[in-house]
């Protein structure tokens, strides 16, 4: 039993690497490509398309069956499931492509502009395009193998990135964007025939199986996309398409920022917690773990994303992105404190449990819709921020609850996990705020530049000393700092 924990938890490190590894890449193409763009283009051009891709994601989302996901749950799948895995994904591409292709007028009608027609036809053509992707590559996640997901996620955003920087070099137009959503999608399936050089073919045999276990997935999917970008289309509703610029891009970066540093962590944990679902005790233990590194992870990147907004997006982007700097602060923050209990998902879904998901997503949309839809009529887009950090708090609770419920941890022991994070990250904010705050100026001809680079060197030592310290006051309990500790112990003794 120790042997096989012993391998598990080493493909687990192993493929955690990896998907790091490939969050690493994205996460810097993506922050150079948004600066590239940033500075190509106008907020307008990111405000109009944004409405094309929200939608889409929609869309998406409603046809979501979560194939993959089936292919691991399955004990053992044959080759007539893959080959139907393929079918159903195909047949869901077109069926994405028709339904933006003959919505386009209508949207184009509600939102006053005829733009929007030629681009939600080229992103459905995009979306079929990705339902060609190898199914056969769910065998790697199968057996906790993750170095394919490297090479996915790299040639896509790479190509991405040098298809929307090249046609906004040389354009200056929106449709910028829109070829990189495009060649990402060919990127990937490219890529996926490289990597496993294994051709399907048309076959439902297998649909009932796989459709058993996606109707749930498939209901959250969409509920979790209406969740996530319902109020870029309220923006785009009630704001001009250079405010939905503002909002699309401060949402984007805060994301880039938070939930790209923990997904590589998620997307691991989901096969592991289905190897384990059975062993409660070993589950408890291994979630709680788990999620004491996504949070050490997810809030101090957050916050102190947030706190360095104000210098960094004149910086890198350009002073006329300023209005996206309170967006990014409030998202970036509610962002990295979703790291806790953000486990949930890939627990209830190793347990299983894919209804229960569904319904804790339902009922944070119809508090958030209605809030959503209240703060933007009465407040405008200040309003709507508001209310979807508000939501984010709800959503917290709510994922807590299901934790103890699913794996046994019980609420004081989640918070009591997640104390030290929380007060060294209150602890950084206190000392960058009083640095910004002050006259006092550590370098002479101070700078945007030199006010990034010393609120980062702020915050990072006040985070690091004051977990320190609480780890001392508390005894030196087991944790992240007792690992680090033992590591610094080993290196230096290997050093000596």
């Amino acid at each position: 039993m120790s042997q096989a924990a012993g391998g598990v938890g080493k493909r687990i490190a192993k493929g955690s690497m990896w998907l790091s590894a490939a969050r690493l890449v994205v996460n810097l193409s993506g922050m150079v490509s948004t600066v590239l763009l940033a500075r190509l283009l106008v907020p307008a051009d990111f405000g109009l398309v944004a409405i094309a891709a929200t939608l889409m994601q929609i869309v998406t989302s409603i046809t979501e069956m979560s194939l993959s996901q089936a292919l691991i749950r399955l004990d053992d799948p044959t080759d007539q499931d893959f080959h139907s895995a393929w079918t159903l994904s195909m047949l869901r591409g077109v069926t994405i492509a028709v339904v933006l292709s003959a919505s386009a007028p209508l949207v184009a009608h509600i939102y006053g502009d005829q733009r929007l027609v030629p681009i939600m036809i080229v992103l459905g053509c995009g979306a079929a395009l990705s339902g060609l992707a190898n199914p056969w590559l769910a065998v790697f996640q199968r057996k906790l193998v993750f170095w394919q997901e490297f090479v996915l996620s790299t040639a896509s955003k790479m190509t991405n990135v040098i298809v929307a920087v090249a046609v906004a070099w040389y354009f200056q137009s929106y449709w910028a964007i829109v070829a990189g959503i495009v060649g990402m999608y060919a990127a990937t399936v490219i890529a996926s025939y490289c990597i496993l050089p294994r051709l399907p073919r048309f076959s439902l045999a297998s649909w009932r199986t796989l459709l058993s276990f996606s109707v749930w997935t498939s209901a959250s999917q969409l509920v979790n996309a209406l969740n996530w970008r319902a109020d870029q289309l309220l923006v785009g509703k009630i704001a001009t398409p250079t405010v939905l610029g503002y909002y699309n891009v401060g949402f984007n970066l805060a994301n880039l920022a938070t939930r790209e540093t923990t997904l590589p962590l998620i997307q691991t944990l989901f096969p592991a917690f289905a190897a384990i679902k059975h062993d409660k005790p070993r589950l408890a233990a291994a979630y709680i773990r788990a999620d004491r590194l996504l949070v050490a992870l997810g809030v101090p990147v957050g916050v102190g994303f947030a706190l360095v907004a104000q210098p960094m997006v004149p910086l890198f982007l350009n002073p006329k992105w300023l209005p996206a700097v309170p967006i990014i602060q409030a998202f970036a923050v509610i962002f990295g404190l979703q790291g806790i209990a953000g486990l949930v998902t890939p627990l209830g879904m190793a347990m299983g449990q894919v209804r229960l998901l569904f319904m804790r997503d339902l009922q944070v949309l119809c508090i958030r819709l209605p809030l959503m839809i209240a703060g933007a009529v009465i407040w405008g887009v200040p309003g709507l921020v508001a209310a979807r950090v508000l939501t984010g708090l709800y959503q917290i609770a709510i994922a807590m609850l299901l934790a103890k419920r699913l794996a046994g941890v019980s609420l004081m022991r989640q918070l009591r996990t997640h104390l030290p994070t929380l007060i060294s990250c209150c602890a950084m904010a206190l000392a960058v705020w009083w640095v910004a705050g002050t006259r006092w100026r550590l370098f002479t001809g101070y700078d945007l530049a030199q006010d990034l680079v010393l609120r980062v060197m702020v915050g990072g030592i006040a985070y690091i000393g004051a977990r320190v310290m609480l780890w001392i006051v508390m005894g030196r309990p087991e944790g992240l700092e007792r690992e680090a500790a033992n590591m610094l112990g080993k290196l230096r003794r290997r050093v000596a």
